[in-house]
């Protein structure tokens, strides 16, 4: 009975990949989408970063750099940052995994930067956070 539904499964399988050809990505392509991801998140990363200052900053709404950002506060300003990047279709290539990355990247910068730690990019801070976790 189990060897009829394999059979019966494998041949579902079959059909689905005849009306549903999986499409190989051109080696050239691939490379394409590559750099292009990553200007889209060069942008978001900026688009981010002001909204933060000019808007969330101008209405009272900041991250507090004494507590995690998984605080209760902090997480309200990270989803904020989040819904404003999914408002703009042009940010659609990037997961939410990625913009919160970006997101955590930027809260830590601030942390550092409110501690007098010598930090040059968002990217370090978040790099030296993960460091510091390891050792």
């Amino acid at each position: 009975m189990q060897f009829f539904a394999q059979m019966w499964q494998q041949q579902q399988l079959q059909q689905q990949q005849q009306q549903h050809p999986v499409q190989q990505p051109q080696q050239g392509q691939q490379y394409v989408d590559v750099a292009e991801i990553n200007r889209i998140k060069k942008q978001c990363s900026d688009h981010i970063a002001d909204h933060y200052r000019e808007y969330l900053v101008g209405r009272g709404i900041k991250f507090d750099t004494l507590k995690s950002i998984t605080d209760k506060a902090n997480r309200k300003v990270k989803n904020l940052l989040r819904d404003e990047v999914r408002k703009h279709q042009r940010f659609n290539g990037l997961t939410d995994s990625q913009v919160f990355t970006m997101i955590r990247s930027k809260f830590y910068y601030m942390v550092d930067k409110a501690n007098g730690k010598a930090v040059t990019t968002p990217t370090s801070a978040c790099r030296s956070r993960v460091n510091a976790k390891s050792e």
